[in-house]
């Protein structure tokens, strides 16, 4: 391909991986998914797989090789490489700038990868977990398609093609070779279907082997596998017959690439040669695995048999020996257990006897999507179920939170859960924070962030609704969406707008789905104290100041309340913002402790603030503090200490570990309480926080300011360099 001339309009896509934990034919199907994403935004493809990815480093990197992966084994997909594009931008008459180059968010490319229905997917998960046509007109589609982009975009480096030629004209000439892929290791961990997931051993493919031998007695047979004691079980079974090129191979449930130990490059290498090799086969014998898929992509013409898709989903018998044998005998041993451990009480065991079947939680599950439903019948059983659900959690409002959540739902009958396989016509992603009733202020607002973050990455127009539940800022003189007594609606559309628009344009993400979001980098936040660990809150905080910018616009009153504090108190004086969280950091709503790791719950005295308030002051003698905290305790510890150095406002602040938000009183001026001391927290010079949302999201308003997190170690020899930022 003769590359494309680029100019100041020229939109180049740098495309990268966010999956490190992955094998070498996952690199190349984010390749071929990015490539039909260039085509669909007009925009040039340019491949970068450096020695990092986002959760991870890169296991087929050798520095030794170069910085780019994809340069060690193929072509520029677009005729420029990324080392290319990199000098092109630092040449000073060239029209490309860095303004010219595009990288997709993370959710994007898991969105592309796994959500998108135009996407290439090697076997069947994400939108296309369960599949609404024919097993093998499905493989068609994705093979057909794979196949005309490798043929236009993937041009493999020319020594790869000349040692595969050399081993086929070597082995391969004047016989008739089955192919045979065995994946091992990691296949069992895979989180598709069962069917799928399952390791086909040896054994399972003997059958159609012998077979083939049959039909062709001087065959030869390529095993390409990532198991050293499948190779050594074949030969013995077929001797004179096996042909093998791989050395790397594991004799654990550790796939090869993932060990330390071997050459980087040599595992990329040797995979890609297994899958060219299997593609020159006359037939192959495969599982569900990207290498046998790919050798189908390689060569159109190749006939294969797939042993995962032969053994299928399970049939009538193993669901009626599932249900009968299996589930029972689950629920019985996680009974006993309980039985013998009843460290929990009674209560739970009874819990556990009502809900804990296999076949009642599947019905639970179901009950969900029903509050929209059009039967009554089946959205008051789900109520029922709900309201029984808060009782088990202890919940301090469950009627309160059920009834609000009736009367929302009968606005929205006809509108869905959201999922990949009913993406299609939805519009509108309606944001709620029923993944946590007890949620504080600004935990609600990061359950925003972070699901605005999920409707950029799937097309949907976001519209906060905060009415869906009971919350604790309600306000009876106020609107009901608590959302909107604070700030702007995000996309202009207010949610009042959504009770005239058709509900089957709507959808909402599940408590559970909810609560898996986050807008660090990975699963989930890391709970220890170290430098990666920081790494993903430095990456979150970049994120939240990113989504905040764009949509979050806090209500005039309020900006002009903060402004007139700031004007009066502020103002001409060096500031150093001091956040302490005291109330339930530590401990529930009833009393009980956090069921969370110590990072997370731990609550910072004053005292410990005081080695930093002091440096502060050794820097600014006239410098002033500006706390903001939920215990008056941390407040009058400070006043003694600092005296007419503080300045604080006059929000309610608790005596007792019991939250400020969960006290009676005016809802709404709750809210404006904690969003005031945020917005003026942000406007200080310095900022010492804790392990808490206010002073995070203070971060998010004001992402340039100086921040201490009191809660990693921190050398005080550099105290001095940083209050001369």
């Amino acid at each position: 391909m003769s590359p494309q001339e680029l100019d100041v309009n020229t939109k180049i896509l740098i495309i990268r991986i966010n999956h490190s934990n992955a094998g070498f034919f996952a690199y190349l199907s984010f390749v071929l998914n990015q490539i039909l994403y260039c085509e669909k935004n007009n925009l040039l493809p340019v491949v970068y797989f450096g020695p990092w990815s986002v959760d991870g480093p890169n296991a087929y990197h050798d520095p030794q090789k170069g910085e780019n992966m994809w340069d060690y084994h193929f072509e520029p997909v677009a005729g420029y490489t990324y080392k290319e594009i990199q000098a092109l931008i630092k040449e000073p008459n060239h029209p490309i700038t860095e303004k010219n180059l595009i990288y997709l968010e993370d959710d994007v490319l898991s969105y592309i990868h796994a959500g998108d229905p135009d996407s290439i997917y090697n076997y069947p998960y994400g939108y296309y977990t369960d599949l609404e046509e024919s097993v093998n007109s499905w493989y068609d589609r994705q093979r057909k398609k794979a196949h005309k982009l490798i043929e236009k975009y993937i041009h493999i480096r020319k020594e790869i093609i000349d040692e595969t030629d050399d081993f086929v004209k070597k082995h391969f000439e004047g016989y008739n070779v089955l192919g045979v892929h065995i994946r091992g290791t990691d296949k069992g961990s895979a989180s598709e279907a069962e069917h799928i997931s399952n390791i086909i051993p040896p054994e399972k493919y003997y059958p159609y082997i012998q077979n083939y031998i049959e039909q062709h007695p001087s065959s030869k047979i390529f095993l390409a596998t990532d198991q050293s004691q499948f190779v050594e079980e074949m030969k013995i079974k077929y001797p004179g017959r096996i042909l093998t090129q791989s050395t790397i191979l594991s004799d654990s449930r550790v796939n090869s690439f993932q060990k330390a130990d071997g050459n980087n490059y040599q595992k990329g290498k040797e995979v890609l040669l297994d899958c060219l090799l299997l593609s020159r086969c006359n037939y192959l014998l495969k599982c569900e695995s990207a290498v046998g898929e790919y050798a189908l992509y390689f060569n159109a013409d190749l006939e294969s048999l797939d042993l995962n898709e032969l053994s299928g989903r399970a049939n009538a018998y193993q669901k009626l020996k599932t249900f009968f044998l299996v589930e029972p005998y689950i629920f019985i041993k996680a009974l006993a257990q309980k039985v013998k451990n009843q460290d929990k009480g009674i209560s739970d065991l009874f819990w556990f006897l009502l809900t804990g079947y296999p076949l009642i939680r599947r019905l639970y599950d179901r009950l969900e999507a029903t509050q929209f439903s059009g039967s009554s019948f089946w959205r008051t059983l789900f109520f029922l179920k709900k309201y029984i659900s808060l009782l088990r959690n202890k919940e301090e409002i469950p009627f309160q939170q059920v009834r609000q959540m009736a009367i929302h739902s009968n606005k929205r009958k006809g509108s869905q859960y959201y999922s990949f396989r009913e993406a299609r016509g939805k519009k509108y992603l309606e944001i709620r924070t029923d993944g946590d009733p007890q949620a504080a202020f600004f935990a609600q607002f990061l359950y925003v962030l972070q699901q605005l973050r999920f409707a950029e990455a799937n097309c949907l127009t976001p519209v906060v609704n905060l009415n869906h539940s009971y919350n604790y800022y309600f306000d009876q003189n106020h609107k009901s969406n608590v959302w909107e007594n604070y700030f702007e609606p995000v996309a202009n559309i207010s949610s009042s707008r959504l009770d005239k628009i058709d509900p089957r344009t709507i959808t909402f993400l599940r408590p559970e789905e909810q609560r898996r979001l986050f807008l660090g980098e990975g699963d989930q936040p890391p709970v220890n104290y170290d430098v990666k660990a920081k790494q993903w809150w430095l990456k979150q905080r970049e994120m939240g100041a990113r989504l905040t910018s764009k949509y979050i616009r806090v209500r005039p009153e309020i900006l002009n309340k903060v402004n007139d504090f700031f004007e009066a108190n502020i103002k001409g004086h060096k500031v150093l913002g001091m956040h302490l969280r005291g109330t339930d950091k530590s401990v529930r709503f009833d009393g009980k402790p956090h069921e969370v790791p110590e990072i997370f719950r731990r609550i910072i005295p004053p005292e410990e603030y005081f080695p930093f308030i002091d440096r502060f002051l050794i820097h600014y003698p006239e410098g002033k503090l500006f706390v903001a905290t939920d215990q008056k305790q941390f407040l009058l510890t400070l006043l003694e200490r600092y005296g007419k150095r503080i300045i604080h406002t006059n929000a309610i602040r608790s005596r007792t570990k019991k939250a400020v938000f969960s006290r009676s009183g005016s809802g709404y001026e709750r809210g404006v309480e904690v969003l005031t001391d945020t917005l003026l927290l942000s406007r200080c010079d310095y900022l010492i926080k804790c392990m808490s949302n206010v002073g995070e999201v203070a971060v998010y308003f004001n992402p340039k300011i100086p921040v201490i997190d009191t809660f990693y170690p921190f050398d005080m020899d550099e105290l001095d360099h940083f209050f001369q930022k």
